[in-house]
């Protein structure tokens, strides 16, 4: 008997569309985490060259992954910390 593949659900998995009425803001969606690895630096690499800053707010869970993915790609665009908005909680 051999084992199934693991693979990453979609039901969770980030995704990034641009906000063009904030001044091209990148909004995020789904789970910015180790298990999608691959998905956020395919997802960020893709990301349109005049991003003006990040919108985390709907992010459903994020790792240091994800973090090490966002400050990599906010250091490549120049963006500094105020670039990044977070949900409170």
């Amino acid at each position: 008997m051999s084992a199934a593949p693991i693979s990453a659900s979609t039901s969770n998995a980030p995704s990034l569309d641009v906000d063009h009425q904030a001044g091209e803001r990148l909004r995020l969606r789904g789970r910015w985490t180790l298990e999608y690895a691959t998905a956020i630096g395919a997802a960020l690499r893709a990301a349109p060259k005049g991003g003006q800053g990040i919108d985390a707010t709907g992010v459903d869970r994020l790792d240091s992954i994800g973090v090490l993915q966002l400050l990599r790609y906010a250091k490549r665009k120049g963006l500094d910390d105020s670039a990044f908005a977070f949900r409170e909680d």
